[in-house]
Order: C-alpha cells, then sequence, then structure tokens
C-alpha cells in the first residue's frame, strides 16, 4: 500500500508541476484518490490493488509521453530474404504487400519480441535489433516511424543493455530521449551518453566517457 500512495503523489507531484488549463481539476480528482487509498487501502482486495497499480503504470507512462508498450504498429516478422527462413525484419503491412525496415532479428521469436517490448514516444516507435543485419550482436537501437526506419548512430551494445535502455529513457519537455552505449561502437566499454531528438531524429554523443554502462547511467539522472 505504501508503494501505491507513493506512485500516486508522484503522479500528482507531476500532474501539477505541468500547469495546463485542465490541470487544476485533475490534480483535485488525483488528490483525492490518493487520500482516498491511504484512508481505505487496507480494504480492498489484491485484485482491486492490482488493478489499482496497472491504472497507475498507464498514468506513468502517460505523464512520460510513451504510449502503451506493445501498441498497435502494424508491425509483422517476415524473412528477410523472402525465402522463408532466417533472418527475419521487422516490416510494416500495407494490404497484401509488405514495408520492410532495417531491424533485422535472428529468429521468429527474437522479431516478435521486439513487437512486444517497442518504445513508442509519440508516432515513433524504438526497438532492438542487430546491427550487422545478421540477426546476432551486438544490437543496436532502430527507430521506426511513418513508412520509415533508421539504425541510430552511437547506439551499439549488447542486447540486455539495449533492452534497458529501452525500459530507461523519458522523453523531456524538447521530445528527446538519452541512453547509453558503447564509445567504439563495439558493444564494450568504454561507453558514452547519446541524445535522441524524436523530433528531427538528430543524435548527439557526450564527450565524457565511462568505463561502465551503470557509470554512464548515473551520469544521466
Amino acid at each position: 500500500m505504501k508503494s501505491l500512495s507513493v506512485l500516486v503523489l508522484g503522479c500528482l507531484m507531476s500532474v501539477t508541476s505541468f500547469a495546463a488549463p485542465n490541470s487544476g481539476r485533475v490534480a483535485e480528482k488525483a488528490d483525492r484518490v490518493a487520500m482516498e487509498l491511504r484512508y481505505r487501502g487496507h480494504e480492498l482486495s489484491d485484485s482491486q490493488l492490482n488493478l489499482i497499480n496497472k491504472s497507475l503504470d498507464t498514468i506513468r507512462r502517460v505523464l512520460d509521453g510513451d504510449l502503451d508498450q506493445g501498441a498497435d504498429l502494424r508491425l509483422i516478422c517476415i524473412s528477410r530474404d523472402n525465402d522463408g527462413r532466417s533472418p527475419y525484419v521487422l516490416a510494416k503491412r500495407e494490404g497484401v504487400n509488405t514495408i520492410r525496415s532495417v531491424a533485422v532479428y535472428n529468429s521468429v521469436q527474437d522479431c516478435e519480441n521486439a513487437i512486444k517490448t517497442a518504445r513508442v514516444i509519440g508516432d515513433r516507435a524504438l526497438v532492438c535489433s542487430s546491427k550487422d543485419d545478421d540477426g546476432r550482436e551486438p544490437t543496436v537501437l532502430t527507430l521506426l516511424w511513418l513508412d520509415a526506419s533508421k539504425k541510430i548512430p552511437y547506439s551499439i551494445t549488447t542486447q540486455a543493455d539495449c533492452a534497458d535502455n529501452l525500459k530507461l529513457m523519458r522523453p523531456d519537455r524538447s521530445n528527446v530521449v538519452t541512453f547509453c552505449a558503447s564509445k567504439d561502437g563495439d558493444s564494450r566499454n568504454p561507453f558514452v551518453a547519446v541524445s535522441l531528438n524524436l523530433n528531427n531524429n538528430s543524435v548527439q554523443k557526450s564527450t565524457a566517457a565511462f568505463n561502465t554502462i551503470a557509470e554512464c547511467r548515473q551520469f544521466l539522472k
């Protein structure tokens, strides 16, 4: 219950910090819900608490400018070489035709998992894919929007680090996200901080380098 109350208060603080015309009513409603949870939380069943927790997670993503993960991107997985075999690519279906992206995977399972774990921010989606178009590591962040796709420069990491980058990134008010990646493009240390502007897809990397990706992520906090 304590964690639920903390999350409600965090959402409330975020709402009041961005003073939009309707923010007063939203903040007032959030305040009432937070207060009711404090006093009635012990009366709620586990199923009720789970539903409330899921709703709060959705609110958190909205405040972060992030849509639901796994949203309908109209993406499918097809054979890269049109032979029904590995490797596979993410593609968008348009009627009976498909528009292939540059996101390549070693198996159908890896490709389908990329769709499920995609980060959707505004009209763009970010996924992890193979850097060398062979479906294997190292991994690169790939941006998909409309009918286009692009591998993000300076975003090379291991698959695990790329997955963590997707989970950790939060767009700021200018629609810029930051993450950490390999400085030398080999998925190994040293690491640098990278910013990606989702308005124009421009990328910039930091001048400072870090021995571990954890140190780099601490730098971004």
